[in-house]
């Protein structure tokens, strides 16, 4: 699988193998926007998932990395509700290709977790580093080197 995010002006991507996920496929269904779903439930990654699949869209994937159940995944959610997803439709990209930008910067998640942590602590040190801005850019109103007071994402991965 490939995973990118953009960062600032570059964009990273990275490989990583398929996750296995070891799903328990129960006998609860649910209508969801007109699609006959039924539940399975999962633990992955430190998290209780609770997946709605649609066996009459015989697709085994879903949204982020979750795969491996006989039927498109419609929702997703963890037992806290911290993280959902829902399919909101399908989109028809025609005779166009998904590509990875010219510009890409490949590398493993864990480095992309580093240069992430980095920037977001001092953004005008990493945006005049990056080569992307000619001259140096001076950001105003932005503490330099000191530790988000927020945290600006919710890990998905909690193992």
């Amino acid at each position: 699988f490939l995973y990118g995010e953009a960062l600032f002006s570059s964009f990273y991507f990275w490989e990583e193998d398929k996750p296995v996920f070891n799903w328990k496929v129960e006998y609860d269904t649910m209508n969801i926007d007109g699609l006959l779903c039924q539940k399975a439930i999962a633990r992955y990654k430190g998290r209780d998932w609770e997946a709605w699949f649609c066996s009459s869209l015989p697709f085994p994937t879903g949204p982020w990395k979750f795969n491996g159940l006989p039927g498109l995944i419609i929702n997703i959610r963890d037992s806290k509700n911290q993280v959902y997803y829902k399919f909101t439709g399908v989109v028809s990209m025609g005779e166009k290709l998904v590509a990875i930008p010219n510009k890409a910067v490949k590398t493993t998640q864990n480095e992309f977790t580093k240069v992430k942590t980095a920037a977001l602590e001092n953004p005008e040190s990493f945006m005049n580093s990056s080569g992307a801005f000619k001259g140096t850019l001076k950001l105003s109103g932005i503490p330099i080197n000191s530790k988000p007071t927020n945290i600006p994402n919710n890990k998905i991965e909690l193992e």
